[in-house]
């Protein structure tokens, strides 16, 4: 994978900066990284959300209490 640094075109297509093309020839990569037009960039598989709370659920949650009003 390669992230576009500068707009280019390739092969018929228009990529602007912070593009991310995901296929592209060896001969046209080694081009465009000697240019400074694209830059390599490694794949992070994806982080899924993880629930932290511990012991909660719908059942233990506090129940929400009406605000007292004020004597006069």
């Amino acid at each position: 994978m390669y992230i576009v640094l500068k707009d280019l075109l390739l092969k018929g297509k228009r990529y602007v900066a912070s593009d991310v093309i995901e296929t592209i020839g060896d001969e046209d990569a080694k081009n465009l990284l000697a240019m400074g037009r694209i830059e390599a960039v490694a794949v992070t598989p994806e982080v899924k959300a993880v629930d932290r709370s511990v012991g909660l659920s719908n059942e233990t949650k506090p129940k929400r209490r009406a605000k007292s009003k004020k004597a006069k």
